[in-house]
């Protein structure tokens, strides 16, 4: 059984990335960029099965063949997060989907919110499950694009399933997990 590694990465390397590929995508993803560039706390890593991968490889985000598929581990990684934060809340941003009505599909009528037409989806305590994370997890992953906030931060779903920018704000200021796709995985 292969085991993950996890590489601890030099931020002045990665944040010209997640600039590239966060910056301009949506309200959530500009959030996040702007408060991992200003803020000191926090680590970047990345999880990768391979043994003493070379350090010129660990920075090439946007090759494939670096890491291989880990979205189990990454599930299972959010979910114990989600288990021993309390009142924590977990955003999945949908980038390949626009939202104009409310979902008709059962599990995302119950998790979707939305910025405008941006599409988000919310678990919770009350709604966790490792089902509806690994759901999540493959609804939100676009080819270039995959981004997951674990958050501290409660968020109020209003009754037309709206969030506002200071909820947005408060999700990514409250932070305890950031998880942005690489490796076109």
């Amino acid at each position: 059984m292969k085991t993950l590694q996890k590489y601890l990465l030099d931020r002045s390397r990665v944040l010209p990335y997640l600039e590239d590929n966060l910056v301009g995508t949506n309200r959530l993803c500009s959030e996040v960029f702007t408060h991992l560039a200003s803020s000191l706390e926090g680590e970047f890593y990345t999880l990768l099965y391979k043994e003493k991968t070379p350090d010129d490889q660990l920075y090439q985000f946007t090759f494939g063949g670096v890491g291989g598929s880990i979205r189990d581990e990454i599930s299972s990684i959010i979910l114990e997060k989600l288990e021993t934060i309390p009142l924590a809340t977990c955003v999945f941003d949908d980038v390949n989907t626009t939202y104009l009505t409310p979902a008709t599909d059962s599990v995302f009528s119950q998790i979707e919110v939305h910025d405008e037409k941006e599409s988000y989806y919310v678990i919770q305590k009350d709604n966790l499950s490792k089902h509806l994370v690994d759901t999540c997890l493959y609804a939100s992953n676009a080819i270039w694009h995959s981004l997951c906030v674990v958050s501290k931060a409660t968020l109020a779903i209003r009754q037309d399933r709206s969030v506002t920018q200071g909820d947005i704000q408060s999700l990514v200021k409250n932070a305890q997990m950031i998880l942005i796709g690489a490796y076109d995985d």
